[in-house]
């Protein structure tokens, strides 16, 4: 989450505009023209009062060096997004017109060769999973991403919660927004969740892309996990449209009979450094909103990342904050657990979205 990933971006996509601008290719050098213009906004909303920027995505003292790797420092890493920039100011070419771009059409869901991560995007509307994630430090297992074009991307779900990142104290377990499970272990129970197994426990993993359309995509995604997990197999279906991100979640246990929950869990954001957010349970509706005040940079106003279960067979929820105060790139979060009893044929089902508040 440095932020000369997208300076770097903004390089590569004024050298593809004007390479086809040249060749001819107006409509393609549009579609590149404006993904550096993208580029430009997410690093505005991130330049410090006096004009550095803050090098990751928090607005943490930099003294802190919340969410920093060990190689970061406020020095190389801003001068390095403004040679970049400085590079793509001598690419650019202005008289180049805008269309849209891929990450605001979509269309796609697909493994990145050489990534083991699978993007998808629809209308917009962009998710992120982690097939073998790079775990303890960085990554978790699942869904750790959900930007849009309506809401702030700190609170619909930018990074899951590490179980351990540099500089910053250990977490109870690693989390991104997916399916937990509840043993029965003697009298009493304990839970596991997706997010916890490093690549070490994920023993394979594949994509079925079911369909893609221009209002819906719908695939799946399976998990293979090592006997550490009392669930052999987790298989998440997405149905992503450029609004929501709405998942069922069926498993494959090793004992069905010692499973007697399954559940929900994910991070919400409280603080990025700056700006406190206000989490609201509605219980009734079985959802939480993560609201978080706008900036001027951003121009986005409140905005609001919402999640809900969906109780497929009438099952009661119980709703818990787990593991307060976690450590995330983006600052501190609430880790929140929505349980229910296991009823057999009813799977796993809830939602994701971003709004205006």
């Amino acid at each position: 989450q440095h932020q000369w990933n997208e300076a770097v971006s903004c390089v590569t996509y004024e050298i593809f505009a004007s390479q086809l601008q040249a060749q001819g290719d107006t409509a393609g050098a549009g579609i590149f023209k404006r993904a550096a213009a993208l580029s430009i906004m997410s690093l505005r909303r991130w330049k410090q009062p006096d004009g550095a920027w803050w090098i990751v995505k928090n607005r943490f003292d930099p003294k802190l060096r919340h969410g920093y790797e060990s190689y970061s420092f406020l020095s190389q890493y801003n001068l390095l997004p403004a040679s970049m920039l400085a590079t793509a100011y001598m690419y650019a070419n202005d008289d180049i017109d805008e269309g849209n771009s891929f990450a605001e059409t979509g269309g796609f869901v697909y493994t990145p060769e050489l990534l083991h991560k699978v993007v998808a995007n629809v209308g917009g509307n962009y998710v992120e999973i982690e097939l073998y994630p790079d775990a303890p430090p960085h990554d978790v297992t699942g869904l750790t991403r959900m930007h849009n074009r309506i809401a702030d991307p700190l609170v619909t779900g930018t990074a899951g919660v590490p179980l351990a990142q540099e500089g910053s104290p250990a977490n109870i377990a690693g989390t991104g927004f997916g399916p937990a499970w509840e043993i029965q272990n003697g009298s009493s129970t304990r839970w596991q969740r997706l997010g916890q197994f490093p690549y070490q426990d994920v023993l394979n993993t594949s994509l079925v892309v079911k369909s893609i359309g221009e209002d819906q995509a719908v695939f799946s995604v399976t998990y293979s996990l090592s006997d550490v997990s009392a669930m052999s197999t987790v298989v998440e279906t997405y149905t992503l449209s450029a609004t929501h991100v709405d998942v069922s979640v069926d498993f494959t246990a090793r004992d069905a009979t010692a499973i007697v929950g399954v559940g929900l869990i994910f991070p919400a954001l409280t603080y990025d450094g700056q700006r406190n957010t206000t989490i609201s349970m509605l219980k009734s509706a079985n959802t939480v909103v993560v609201s978080l005040p706008g900036d001027a940079l951003s121009m986005l106003g409140t905005t609001c990342g919402n999640t809900q279960l969906t109780p497929t067979c009438g099952e009661e929820v119980t709703w818990a904050v787990i593991d307060p105060g976690s450590s995330t790139r983006n600052g501190y979060a609430n880790v929140m657990h929505a349980s229910m009893p296991v009823v057999k044929g009813c799977p796993l089902k809830y939602s994701f979205w971003g709004s205006a508040c």
